[in-house]
């Protein structure tokens, strides 16, 4: 699969690819390419989780395209005109052994939306990809780009600052399309018009173009692409994600909600193991009973054990001896035999207790990490901290906002 990257430098001053000044004579490299540029390390910083947000305007196919990165029909998506994705969506998956998590967003925030819905969702996007986002990807069809595709970008980058250019990369859907027609994604961008080449000089010239009808290893090669985009990405940005104060006030509120999670999780989990405790003393009552009589009776013979021991020898070399020898003898089998008895008993009390225990231990692990859970109420809504998210994004970025909606 063919990756472009276009008229770029790096963040260090060096020009990592070509400028694309005149599309006539641009000089596309493929992503082989910037494996070897880099030296194809891979970040630290996505070793375990990807956060990828998706923008584009309504019908670029942005839900479809989520769809092929987690390899699962998870987002909604429609061919016709009206907006199937009308808030923030989030998914995941496990995919390559990383956890990626996509968020599908309203039409580039839908600017013909209420103000106040719009906030709830750039808050929900914010909560969500906390403490930020590893890629903005701006998913493109390959129609023509028009002032008002132009306007909805800069809108978006209005809410989160220019920064986040350093994170985009855009994304042309429909490659099936061009090669239909026998053109190359490079065939495409040498087509494009001046300002869609501004905006992707200033995301540092990343395109990728996907097929979202692809199956099989070509499906799962593009999304390997994109990641490996992604973590070049990270790396010219100092092996760290987006952020800005609302993400850092954001990450603190979710940082504190997973803590409250993990917390709830252990105390629910104490209360179910004393209560396993409690029933299985309660089953094995018998055995309690059981024990304590067998014990009574080991004490007992011990005691006729250490009597016949010292009358034994009283009636040293004597037959008598011999006579009591046999009698402590057997003492000392029952006595052997009265306390493996005991310890089986013992031992399957134990076992019984410990396979409950492993059991709520199991019912445990099985949950969702506590930050995706605290994700999870972010996307549901849930008031007590929805409410906490917008109070704090809305409070620090309330000149932005101010600005944007006019309040």
């Amino acid at each position: 699969m063919v990756v472009a990257f276009v008229d770029t430098w790096d963040f260090s001053g060096h020009s990592c690819f070509p400028r694309m000044n005149d599309p006539h004579r641009a000089n596309i490299r493929t992503i082989e390419s910037c494996r070897t540029y880099r030296g194809g390390q891979q970040s630290p910083a996505i070793n375990n989780e990807v956060r990828i947000v998706l923008i584009g305007k309504t019908g670029s196919g942005k839900s479809t395209t989520g769809n092929t990165i987690l390899n699962d029909k998870v987002f909604l998506s429609s061919s016709s005109g009206s907006s199937i994705t009308s808030y923030c969506v989030s998914k995941h998956a496990n995919r390559f052994g990383k956890n990626i998590q996509v968020v599908d967003t309203p039409g580039t925030f839908d600017t013909s939306s209420p103000n106040e819905m719009v906030q709830k969702e750039i808050v929900k996007c914010i909560g969500l990809t906390s403490p930020g986002p590893h890629c903005f990807l701006l998913v493109m069809g390959l129609s023509r780009f028009t002032k008002e595709d132009e306007e909805s970008i800069n809108h978006f980058v209005n809410y989160f600052g220019e920064n986040v250019f350093r994170y985009f990369v855009v994304l042309f859907t429909r490659k099936d399309d061009l090669e239909y027609e026998g053109l190359t994604l490079e065939d495409h961008l040498k087509t494009i018009p001046q300002n869609l080449r501004t905006i992707i000089d200033k995301c540092g010239g990343r395109c990728i173009a996907f097929n979202n009808r692809a199956k099989g290893s070509a499906r799962d090669d593009q999304v390997k692409d994109l990641l490996e985009i992604i973590n070049d990405v990270v790396r010219q940005n100092h092996e760290t994600c987006y952020t800005n104060e609302m993400y850092v006030e954001a990450e603190k509120v979710m940082k504190a909600r997973q803590c409250e999670i993990e917390k709830e999780r252990e105390r629910e989990r104490e209360i179910e193991r004393q209560k396993i405790k409690e029933e299985i003393e309660e089953n094995y009552k018998y055995q309690n009973d059981s024990d304590y009589n067998y014990q009574k009776g080991i004490d007992k013979k011990e005691a006729v054990l250490e009597s016949k021991q010292e009358e034994m020898r009283a009636y040293f070399g004597s037959k008598k001896e011999l006579e009591m020898e046999n009698e402590i003898k057997e003492l000392k089998q029952e006595i052997r035999l009265m306390k493996e008895e005991a310890e089986k008993l013992q031992k399957r009390k134990e076992m019984v207790f410990q396979d409950r225990l492993n059991q709520i231990d199991q019912k445990y692990e099985r949950l969702i990490d506590a930050r995706q859970a605290a994700r999870d109420e972010v996307a549901n809504e849930n008031n007590n901290l929805i409410q906490t998210l917008v109070g704090v994004v809305l409070g620090v970025g309330k000149s932005i906002l101010t600005k944007l909606f006019n309040l």
